[in-house]
């Protein structure tokens, strides 16, 4: 019997697993994570809308097709499981960003049934390779959404409210002592996970939920408060200056992690804020694409590649000769090759989640466009001589530039 509340989606499913290249799964199995952050189980949501998110492509099939967001949910999360195990993805592409059921219960001191009711309850799981077995793994972005938006199954579920009221006052104290000290949260956390035998989520929380609720006397009260815009514009400058993050944690008074999330936060609304226009092309989604089009540009027989100054030029338009004159196949493979990086890139932005993308995938968008602005900057470099050499037969000898 089959495991999907909905034949449909179970025949979706199959179909991309079966046809889809494994690139292009990779990417729906990103887009179909965003969506199910986004779904909501009372409502119904239409068939073609459901796959026009994940594949970016619209579907003829079952136009008049409803389904109830509880079984969207429920069958999404097979989708990516599925997905994820036809693709045979290693855990250690990933780095530190996976997570194993056993080292979720560890962190948060939870049993592993309890994970695997956490899954039941949305959070998102993945079949990855570990060495030469293939086991149900986790994101760590996906944990921390989860943790984020369900605080109360995480409390219920973990050892927070097993401590006794002697030991968090214990704890509370020590805490403030360092903090005073002017160590950081993340190393307070650690300090005290390492005394009490307690984890550090366990540690953080206890704090966090302590600051909240004594505003007056908070341990960080600068943590306990969201960052301004004008902070995260500040830290995100800091960033880009390489300043190391054990710096930007004491600074903003905030962890590790939570400084990496709000870095994440902050690169995902620059690039989502920034649309991007390209004009597209039926050759961009052949499966071929990205070899014929960043092949090795047109080779010109002949061609002349320097050409004699005119005189009177200034030092930056006289630079201009020094790149050579596209020749109309040339003009043509740089025009289509810049946009078809901005598709890419356009394709890649459609799987990124506003409340903080995973790096590798941002990194990858934002290579893409600088690709883009390289190739189209040799472009105006190349008409720009062209319109200065038209200029110069139209103009008087005396006339200056």
């Amino acid at each position: 019997m089959t495991r999907y509340h909905h034949p449909a989606l179970k025949q979706f499913t199959d179909q991309q697993v079966r046809f889809a290249p494994r690139d292009l799964r990779l990417q729906q199995i990103d887009r179909a994570e965003v969506l199910l952050n986004e779904l909501e189980a009372d409502r119904e949501y239409p068939y073609t809308e459901i796959c026009s998110r994940i594949t970016t492509r619209k579907t003829e099939m079952y136009p008049d097709l409803r389904i109830p967001g509880r079984d969207v949910i429920h069958d999404l999360r097979l989708f990516v499981e599925e997905m994820s195990d036809s693709a045979d993805i290693s855990a250690e592409s990933y780095g530190d960003q996976v997570m194993t059921v056993e080292e979720i219960s560890k962190h948060y001191n939870v049993s592993t049934k309890t994970v695997d009711r956490w899954r039941n309850r949305g959070l998102v799981s993945r079949r990855f390779k570990f060495g030469k077995r293939k086991r149900i793994g986790f994101l760590r972005s996906s944990v921390e959404n989860f943790v984020r938006t369900h605080v109360e199954d995480v409390r219920r579920g973990s050892s927070f409210s097993q401590l006794k009221a002697d030991e968090r006052e214990k704890i509370i104290s020590s805490a403030r002592r360092m903090a005073q000290r002017g160590m950081c949260p993340a190393q307070i956390g650690k300090e005290l996970s390492r005394q009490t035998g307690r984890s550090p989520e366990t540690i953080r929380y206890t704090l966090k939920h302590f600051d909240e609720q004594h505003p007056d006397l908070a341990i960080f009260p600068r943590a306990s408060r969201p960052l301004t815009e004008e902070q995260r514009e500040l830290l995100f400058a800091d960033y880009q200056r390489k300043v190391p993050i054990e710096r930007l944690a004491t600074r903003f008074g905030r962890t590790r992690a939570s400084i990496y999330r709000i870095l994440a936060e902050i690169r995902a609304e620059k690039l989502l804020a920034s649309p991007i226009d390209f004009m597209d092309s039926p050759d961009f989604h052949k499966a071929n694409a990205e070899a014929e089009i960043l092949g090795e540009a047109p080779h010109v027989e002949g061609k002349q590649t320097k050409q004699r100054v005119p005189p009177g030029l200034p030092p930056y338009l006289a630079s201009l000769y020094n790149i050579p004159l596209l020749t109309r196949e040339e003009e043509a493979y740089y025009f289509r090759k810049m946009n078809y990086l901005k598709f890419r890139a356009s394709e890649l932005l459609k799987g990124l989640d506003p409340r903080g993308g995973k790096p590798k995938l941002m990194d990858q968008i934002e290579d893409l466009i600088n690709q883009s602005v390289d190739v189209k900057n040799l472009l105006i470099r190349c008409n720009l001589r062209l319109v200065v050499s038209i200029a110069k037969k139209h103009i008087k000898p005396t006339t200056n530039f």
